[in-house]
């Protein structure tokens, strides 16, 4: 595509904008908080049976003596994690399950699952490694959708700002429901809930769908709004748009490692307009 000579990046103050990293905050059972990224390796606190353990890579683990007795459900202790803009993480959920959470995402789970099912809560965006367990389904409830599971691999996108619910599954099979609606999906298909209540079934790309657990940002005919949303998340910033908004689709990848305005550069390149940088606050022209 033509590159506009008009396209500009303009500091108006510098500003040190970075990419994500490992950063995000544990909610005990309690209130009490316990901010992940600079807690010391080992035994962080103990949740009814379960220890939380920060474990030498970073992640955070859930070890426990076991689940109970699934036919004697118990009042069990919830924790949340919550990664702000511009952080990420990885924990290991009590049945060892692995979930990644990306950018200003929480979830929310039980220091132990008892009863008959396992029920998580996502808002944000997530990738879940579900641990196989045909006596205790796994559940995750999120933005009007329930996806039911019993062993697979698959990514939730459920951000209040975006325009749906979007589950895309990698491996295995799983159920999303509505209100109103059922639908199974397989590998490589995704169902998104609209804002209306309705449920679409397509065939996206997996690789821009994963691209950020890939340490990228994939775009294929994004709108620069969708764009800088994730922009936003990821780099902990605001943006905000000044005059007609440019009707230019991008495509392209670009690590999410690079700083900001390596990446501003290279979506100008293919847009007439500009961006200006003040304090935490991108401004796109």
């Amino acid at each position: 595509r033509p590159v506009s000579p008009s396209t500009s990046i303009v500091n108006a103050k510098p500003a040190s904008i970075v990419p994500a990293g490992n950063k995000a905050v544990l909610t005990l059972a309690d209130g009490r908080q316990i901010v992940l990224d600079s807690a010391a390796e080992g035994s962080l606190a103990v949740q009814g049976a379960s220890q939380v353990v920060k474990l030498a890579s970073g992640q955070i683990a859930y070890k426990t003596a076991g689940r109970g007795d699934a036919n004697k459900p118990m009042a069990v202790s919830y924790n949340t994690m919550t990664t702000p803009r511009g952080g990420l993480y990885q924990l290991t959920l009590p049945d060892g399950s692995r979930v990644w959470l990306d950018a200003s995402s929480s979830l929310t789970y039980p220091v132990a699952f008892t009863g008959k099912q396992r029920v998580v809560a996502l808002t944000g965006e997530a990738y879940f490694e579900i641990a196989p367990d045909a006596n205790q389904p796994f559940s995750v409830s999120t933005g009007g959708a329930t996806v039911h599971v019993l062993g697979t691999e698959f990514n939730m996108n459920a951000y209040p700002d975006e325009e749906a619910v979007s589950t895309t599954l990698v491996s295995g099979s799983v159920r999303v429901a509505s209100t109103v609606r059922q639908q199974e999906i397989h590998p490589g298909q995704q169902a998104s809930l609209l804002k209306d209540g309705k449920l679409s079934l397509s065939t996206p790309d997996l690789r821009e769908v994963l691209a950020w657990k890939q340490g990228q940002f994939r775009f294929k005919d994004q709108p620069i709004r969708a764009i800088m949303r994730q922009v936003s998340r990821w780099y902990d910033v605001d943006v905000k748009f000044a005059g007609p908004e440019p009707q230019t689709k991008f495509s392209g990848v670009i690590s999410r490692k690079q700083d900001v305005t390596e990446l501003l550069e290279a979506l100008k390149e293919t847009g007439d307009f500009s961006f200006t940088i003040r304090d935490r606050t991108i401004i796109v022209k």
